[in-house]
């Protein structure tokens, strides 16, 4: 699930008056037809938005089918089939050589746009607004994106002046979003996303606001030359993110440095970040080349869902997992357990007593007391809480509690939260997590 939505795009020849769907066999609901100024570039474009929490979910296919009704009154089907299974994670470590691509959509999602393919990469075949691919996963976290793009036409622009051309490489992106422009179907929000911008100037757009700029750098590419690009997303501080990119024409050397690096910060108000990649070529003529994407490991965000769920991100088969790793969770509903040890040991222990291993613990964003629960090793006495300490983020902290000269271990970090007890239901001790 690269993005919220799943996305069928299409065009309607001829006196078309309206166009609607139905989801297998349900209510129809009307469609927009283009040209809409954004999303629908020509005349009879449509592009049929769907949540994947509406799809079935199971082995069995959904249906879409389409409805176009004429000006005379005649109406004409098409049926979709949409095969979707849920409870697939895209892969983290994920590339592709478009050499050996034979359908598009098994190595992107079309988000929007008419594209063409060959061993090159994939090319917009009517430029327009934001033609996006997508790839990835909402729960990708932090990652290296390496890809290659040819310069075609870096001169066409929006027609209605409002923000010229370029392209675009989006991270941490979750799908459009309905609230900017209230009653667009599809969907046209674009916030929230970070992106690296290139119009004829290399700009760092926040995740928050596509209008705040975190930083630019004065670039200039050629047309008819292709260039290499390395994209970086990562955590710094507690889950605030790094943005690094390095641009160099193909066949030069790598540059050491880093072509543009920005840093934006979260409030500890907001869940934690975490999205797939978009590829857009905004009115530009760009070819995206073969990709790589490499996640950064060392430190997680572990988003859960609604459902009841065991939630671990070390790997318990290390030496001393969550070794120099602070790890976010977001559990987002249902009744879960955050893993922080298992009947083996103690998860986030330096395995130092000489200070209180603040360089590697659990932050948990959104711990409910009398719903969730914290799974550690041993029992209740191996560990002791504090409320809002010092130098910490408020709330309620985790220690295993050293001995002899040993300093307290700093385990876990339950976000703005007060008033639990080690021997009531928020903790069980000594399980093994699934």
């Amino acid at each position: 699930e690269g993005q919220r939505w799943i996305n069928i795009l299409g065009h309607a020849a001829g006196n078309v008056a309206e166009l609607a769907y139905s989801l297998n066999g349900g209510a129809l609901v009307p469609l927009s037809i283009g040209p809409d100024t954004r999303r629908l570039q020509l005349n009879g474009d449509f592009n049929v938005d769907i949540d994947y929490a509406l799809l079935d979910g199971s082995a069995t296919d959904d249906i879409v089918t389409i409805y176009a009704t004429l000006d005379n009154g005649a109406v004409f089907t098409q049926d979709v089939t949409v095969e979707y299974e849920s409870g697939h994670a895209w892969d983290k470590n994920y590339a592709i050589d478009w050499s050996t691509v034979t359908d598009i959509q098994d190595a992107v999602q079309v988000v929007d746009g008419k594209w063409s393919w060959d061993a090159g990469g994939a090319r917009p075949e009517e430029l327009g607004y934001d033609r996006l691919l997508v790839l990835g996963d909402q729960s990708w976290d932090n990652y290296e994106l390496n890809v290659s793009i040819t310069m075609h036409d870096l001169e066409n622009e929006d027609p209605l002046g409002r923000d010229g051309g370029g392209f675009a490489i989006g991270m941490l992106w979750d799908g459009h979003t309905t609230g900017r422009f209230a009653g667009w179907q599809p969907a046209s929000g674009y916030e929230p996303g970070a992106s690296f911008f290139y119009t004829h100037l290399l700009k760092s757009h926040s995740y928050h606001s596509f209008s705040e700029v975190l930083g630019t750098k004065s670039m200039s590419l050629q047309e008819d030359h292709t260039y290499n690009f390395t994209v970086r997303v990562e955590q710094t501080g507690l889950y605030d993110r790094m943005y690094s990119l390095k641009v160099w024409e193909e066949g030069t050397a790598e540059p050491v440095d880093w072509t543009l690096q920005t840093i934006e910060t979260f409030s500890l108000a907001e869940a934690p970040a975490t999205g797939s990649i978009y590829l857009n070529a905004h009115y530009f003529d760009v070819t995206f080349g073969d990709l790589s994407v490499t996640e950064i490991t060392g430190r997680d965000i572990i988003q859960g869902d609604d459902t009841d769920e065991f939630l671990i991100a070390v790997n318990p088969q290390d030496a001393a997992p969550g070794l120099g790793e602070i790890d976010v969770f977001v559990g987002g509903g249902g009744s879960d357990v955050f893993v922080l040890g298992d009947a083996d040991g103690t998860y986030y222990d330096d395995l130092s007593g000489a200070g209180e291993g603040r360089g590697d613990y659990a932050f948990i964003w959104d711990f409910e007391a009398g719903e969730d629960a914290v799974q550690l090793a041993g029992v209740a006495a191996d560990y002791l809480l504090t409320e809002n300490h010092a130098g910490l983020t408020a709330g309620t902290a985790i220690w295993k509690a050293g001995t002899g000269t040993d300093a307290d271990e700093l385990i876990g970090l339950l976000n703005n939260v007060t008033g639990l007890d080690l021997n009531d239901e928020s903790f069980v001790f000594g399980g093994v997590f699934a």
